[in-house]
């Protein structure tokens, strides 16, 4: 793990990944089962100034 300071203050950072349930949700009689989409998985390639980053 790394040790890092903001201010002055010491932590550590958390790197776990916490996995949420689906959910289920209903509109107008109709149930939809929603859930987060992975992040890490559509990374996107810009281009701003001439320089290029990712996010």
């Amino acid at each position: 793990m790394m040790q890092l300071t903001y201010m002055g203050n010491s932590y550590t950072q958390k790197n776990s990944v916490q996995d949420k349930a689906p959910v289920e949700l209903t509109y107008r009689r109709n149930v939809y089962n929603a859930r987060l989409a992975d992040a890490t998985a559509s990374t996107i390639h810009l281009t701003y100034r001439g320089n290029t980053y990712e996010r």
